[in-house]
């Protein structure tokens, strides 16, 4: 049920994002240029949590940074409610940004910074109390608001940083690796908060991460950026599952890449030859041709072991893995390693390092991929 402090910081609105051919360029030290965003075009419809994800030095940050107003494009547009805003300055946005560092003042208490946004834009003090413990009850801040920074724990900070953030009911709420601060466990339930108020509140959201997990969990839609570009877009399932890539199959969760032969094409499915056995699979979106060499990708927990099906491969235990919920095996087959994973408490016997079993390829997981 939305809270009456959820529905009145609702007023700020809910809005399109959208980026079209953002570049940014930086000089290198052999005097080339860099180009550390590469004509980068991307929608986020209204309401939408959009993870940007990807390794270090994707262009992820540097993509959210020129969306808040810290780094200038060197080409493109950026409109937000179809307004163009990539030469608006930072503070005249209406944007909401919540750093990796909190960036909280140790001086003031948290009533006084998350009051701040709300001082320099010189509100009324009736409506700086007003709106601060709007935002400070519906983050369950009020206890805490005469402690400074230093008192608090990390996810306490982490919940200022928020309320910050929320406090001038931004048109656009920014992520910049907000939770690499925090321990393993805090990040559980302080990512679940995050996702929680988003949807409460409608507000649109650019999350950035390179932690898949977190991606997987919180997004409405994951962005995967590769050397300044996207290298797919969509929801958590379809990039799980559906990948376009290898990249993205290997990048989103762990991946079987298992080198396959079409044999034909027919409609909308390709008979794809892998390990010796023949599949039926659907295409992918860019199309295979007879004789391609391709990959198939399979998902660890889509092979299982010592089951019974006609085209069972046969292989050896190299490596057993205790994980508590799960076990995970590398399994060693037709001189290729597979990953599996099971369910910890599968088997009454476990199996171990060394044994042979039947190898079960579940053809229903698999995913072609033609590049």
């Amino acid at each position: 049920m939305t809270t009456h402090h959820e529905q009145s910081l609702r007023r700020g609105g809910s809005f399109e994002l959208t980026l079209d051919g953002l570049t940014k360029v930086f000089p290198a030290a052999d005097g080339h240029e860099v180009a550390a965003v590469d004509h980068l075009s991307l929608r986020v419809a209204a309401g939408t949590f959009l993870t940007l994800c990807g390794p270090s030095g994707c262009g992820k940050t540097t993509t959210l940074r020129m969306i808040a107003g810290l780094e200038s494009p060197t080409s493109g547009e950026i409109h937000l409610a179809g307004q163009a805003i990539a030469h608006i300055p930072p503070n005249r946005r209406n944007i909401g940004l919540v750093f990796q560092s909190y960036a909280l003042f140790p001086h003031l208490t948290v009533f006084d910074n998350v009051a701040y946004p709300l001082q320099v834009k010189k509100e009324a003090a009736t409506v700086i109390r007003r709106d601060v413990d709007e935002v400070l009850e519906l983050l369950e801040l009020t206890t805490l608001t005469q402690r400074y920074p230093n008192q608090l724990s990390g996810g306490q900070q982490q919940r200022v940083a928020l309320a910050r953030a929320l406090v001038t009911r931004p048109s656009l709420l920014l992520f910049d690796e907000p939770l690499s601060n925090l321990d393993a466990r805090l990040r559980i339930h302080v990512r679940a908060e995050i996702r929680r108020l988003q949807k409460a509140l409608g507000i649109t959201a650019v999350y950035v991460t390179h932690d898949q997990v977190e991606a997987m969990s919180m997004s409405d839609e994951i962005a995967i950026m590769r050397d300044g570009k996207i290298e797919q877009v969509g929801p958590p399932k379809t990039l799980y599952f559906h990948p376009a890539t290898k990249y993205t199959a290997e990048f989103i969760g762990r991946a079987n890449l298992l080198p396959a032969r079409v044999l034909t094409v027919e409609g909308s499915s390709a008979r794809v030859q892998v390990f010796g056995r023949e599949y039926r699979l659907s295409l992918p979106g860019a199309g295979v041709s007879p004789h391609d060499e391709v990959a198939v990708m399979l998902r660890p927990e889509s092979v299982s072991l010592n089951g019974e099906g006609s085209k069972d491969l046969v292989g050896t235990i190299r490596q057993m893995t205790f994980a508590g919920t799960t076990v995970e095996y590398v399994v060693e087959t037709d001189g290729m390693e597979l990953l599996v994973t099971e369910l910890g408490d599968h088997r009454e016997v476990p199996l171990d390092e060394g044994m042979q079993v039947q190898v079960h390829l579940n053809p229903d997981r698999m995913h072609l991929l033609s590049s």
